[in-house]
């Protein structure tokens, strides 16, 4: 992933549509974004076509993203709402997870999918906040 100081010279470019632009951000952030697609939809077509689907509406809504915000929670928000499109009818419910039945595998797609923050997920687990810091962490290791 780019340096922090790099992240706004990179979305500037990418504002002004600059190709260069655009192949940094796939450098530095499609295996993340690759790996936790795959771990939701559990098939590697669909990963492929859901990226592809994030990649095109970051450029395309760039210019809302808030630099006071950070740049890839920002693009969490736009990968967990492509998969959860994808994944759930319009009819059903948002059911991910049966808060007392939570492995901690899980943790990370829950908090994706469900929008539940550290806090709220870590009384479904009885965790300590600083473990499930350190859980997601280690789960987003996994992806690059």
């Amino acid at each position: 992933m780019p340096a922090p100081a790099d992240i706004p010279s990179m979305i500037a470019l990418i504002r002004e549509g600059k190709r260069e632009g655009f192949d940094l951000l796939y450098a530095n952030y499609a295996a993340a974004l690759y790996g936790m697609i795959c771990k939701i939809t559990e098939d590697k077509s669909t990963a492929e076509n859901l990226l592809e689907t994030v990649f095109v509406t970051i450029c395309k809504h760039i210019e809302q993203y808030n630099s006071t915000d950070n740049f890839f929670i920002w693009m969490l928000h736009i990968m967990r709402s492509a998969c959860k499109d994808h994944t759930l009818p319009a009819s059903d419910p948002v059911v991910i997870h049966d808060e007392n039945n939570c492995r901690e595998n899980d943790i990370l797609q829950w908090l994706l999918l469900d929008k539940r923050t550290v806090n709220k997920t870590k009384k479904g687990q009885q965790m300590h906040t600083h473990i499930m810091r350190a859980e997601i962490r280690n789960q987003l290791k996994s992806f690059r």
